[in-house]
């Protein structure tokens, strides 16, 4: 009876046309689109080339008798201050040639950039605040130590000066993936969960034509009724998505990274979760336009937090929120997977996805029996 279920399914969902043509073309739309539109946030290492900062010293006040060491350190680390007047300093900040402007007196310092995001501006904003930070620290303790007559001593001239504040360092970070490479793997992750539309057809069909009523008549069990749909589902959707995958690598050259096995094994085991969840919705929503709104929106919304659109690495909501999404973790491993070999995410993504497809199937065989028992 499984057998006969499977092949009569199977062949239904190969005469569907339009979603067979739907889960192949969409990814690669996708990727197309997102890609070029992300290509600038992507696979950008940034480097600290030297860059220049306008300043300007209140004369006679304390802070200008130290401030060359503070132009030492700062040269020392690409960062170059030169004195201008305020006038001067807001021109070359407007035309690009300036990256920021301090006026500073002993009681204050104030810097002037522009509106928009600048990092030169940033590093030297987050410096220059450590610097101060330090100098007037350093300038409390001395007064503290002359006002108590407490012997200062010092091993290389002043207290105040101290060059810490501002260090140029490499650090070993994760690589990030080119856009193509991103969205070529999650746009692929993100369609499979389209794939619960093609299963909705067989479960409307069977209610449509009465065949859950004839099948009925046997002996066949919830678990065979069930299987009979979800079988020729994966192996439909596996197909579709296993050309648009193909079709990606070899016309955009979407890597997959040294453990393509392990990433198909993740794949696979999405769409068997896309399936049961398909598989599933449809039984319990009984309207076919109902049920393709609720998966429709069940994909978007999981798709949208879950880093198919704006990548999980920048996205605008909360990890808390996003970590809501089973497309989080499987975007993140796979992404992981590809650009440094493996991924933390792995066993998390695994188990999850196991344990989704676990749960639905029983609800869903459990909701089969009782559907039998009502007729």
């Amino acid at each position: 009876m499984l057998l006969i279920l499977v092949k009569n399914n199977f062949k239904l969902m190969l005469r569907d046309k339009m979603s067979m043509l739907f889960l192949i073309f969409l990814p690669i739309l996708l990727i197309a689109i997102l890609s070029s539109a992300f290509s600038q946030m992507l696979n950008k290492d940034y480097t600290l080339k030297s860059f220049t900062v306008g300043y300007n010293i209140e004369a006679g006040s304390h802070i200008d008798k130290s401030f060359s060491n503070f132009i030492k350190a700062f040269e020392e680390n690409k960062i170059t201050l030169t004195k201008m007047t305020k006038e001067k300093a807001v021109e070359e900040i407007k035309n690009g040639s300036l990256a920021a402007y301090v006026d500073i007196n002993d009681n204050e310092y104030t810097i002037y950039k522009k509106d928009a995001f600048n990092i030169n501006a940033e590093i030297f904003e987050n410096s220059m605040n450590s610097a101060m930070y330090l100098y007037d620290g350093n300038k409390a303790l001395v007064n503290y130590l002359v006002e108590n007559k407490i012997p200062i001593k010092t091993e290389s001239g002043s207290t105040s000066e101290n060059k810490n504040f501002v260090k140029l360092d490499t650090l070993k970070v994760d690589p990030m993936p080119s856009s193509i490479v991103y969205y070529g793997i999650t746009e692929i992750v993100y369609v499979i969960w389209f794939g619960m539309l093609s299963v909705s057809l067989i479960v409307n069909n069977e209610r449509k034509y009465g065949v859950t009523d004839r099948i009925g008549l046997t002996n066949a069990s919830p678990l065979t009724l069930f299987f009979g749909k979800l079988i020729p589902s994966v192996l439909v959707v596996s197909i579709q998505i296993c050309i648009a995958t193909i079709a990606s690598i070899i016309l955009m050259d979407v890597n997959w990274g040294n453990s393509p096995l392990l990433s198909a094994g993740i794949l696979f085991l999405e769409i068997i979760t896309s399936s049961v969840l398909g598989i599933l919705i449809s039984l319990i929503i009984k309207s076919q336009a109902l049920s393709n709104v609720i998966i429709v929106l069940f994909a978007f919304f999981f798709g949208f937090v879950g880093g198919s659109f704006q990548t999980y690495m920048y996205n605008f909501v909360s990890d808390n929120l996003a970590k809501l999404s089973p497309l989080y973790y499987i975007n993140r491993t796979l992404v992981e997977i590809s650009i440094k070999g493996y991924s933390d995410y792995t066993n998390i993504c695994i188990i999850l996805l196991l344990t989704i497809s676990i749960i639905a199937i029983i609800i869903g065989v459990v909701t089969t029996a009782k559907g039998r028992e009502v007729l």
